[in-house]
Parts: C-alpha cells; structure tokens; sequence
C-alpha cells in the first residue's frame, strides 16, 4: 500500500521504499548502531502484502499510520535501551517529517552485535 494524498490540484503517493530509506537513514545515524541487519518476512507478512527493505518493514495500521520494524546491529560496547529509543526517537520523527504521516509505532530489533576481534586481544 502505498500513502496517497490527493487534493483540488492533484495527488502524491510515497512508496514504501521511501519510508523504508527514510527510516534506514535515520536508523544508522544513531550512535551505537552498526549497521542494518537482514531480516526475513514470515509467511503470514509476506502473504499480508508487508514488504522487508533493507533491514526495515512497512506496514500499515488499520487507521493508515505507519507502522515500521527496524532491524538493527548494534555495535558492541553501545548501551542497548539507549541506542533502541533513540533509533525509535530517530525513525520516528524523520518519517513524520519528511511525509507529514502519523507512525503508529516503531519496532526495534537488535538481531546482532558486531564484535571487533582486534578488541578481543
């Protein structure tokens, strides 16, 4: 699903993928995470029509708010609760700011940490 605005003049659609681009940007920005991680749909999502781009899932909420699942790598000596809310904070805010739609929620999944071997020495 795409979000659609239409007016007297004419209409605009932003496309999943640029919510999902908005919300990997504004993800990695944040202090403490890596990178993002790979994540597969479950066959219910995938059947449902939800889309994984990236490291991010778009779907809607019954009302048409957003709502997005990150799935981050956090790197290794980053504070897991602090890094978490502010990549909620992050996503969050970008996606209504640049699109000028509600998000319902942000989820956030720590699906690994990246671990320096050097460190480790």
């Amino acid at each position: 699903m795409n979000i659609e605005k239409n007016d007297k003049v004419g209409g605009l659609k932003i496309s999943e993928d640029v919510i999902a681009k908005i919300a990997t940007v504004a993800a990695k920005d944040v202090d403490g995470v890596a990178d993002m991680a790979p994540a597969t749909l479950s066959i219910k999502s995938a059947m449902s029509g939800d889309k994984l781009l990236g490291g991010v899932k778009v779907s809607y909420a019954p009302d048409k708010s957003i709502i997005v699942d990150v799935y981050i790598r956090l790197k290794a000596d980053a504070k897991l609760r602090d890094v978490v809310a502010d990549v909620q904070q992050n996503v969050r805010y970008a996606i209504m700011n640049m699109t000028n739609r509600p998000v319902a929620k942000v989820n956030v999944t720590v699906a690994d940490i990246e671990i320096s071997l050097s460190a480790n020495r």
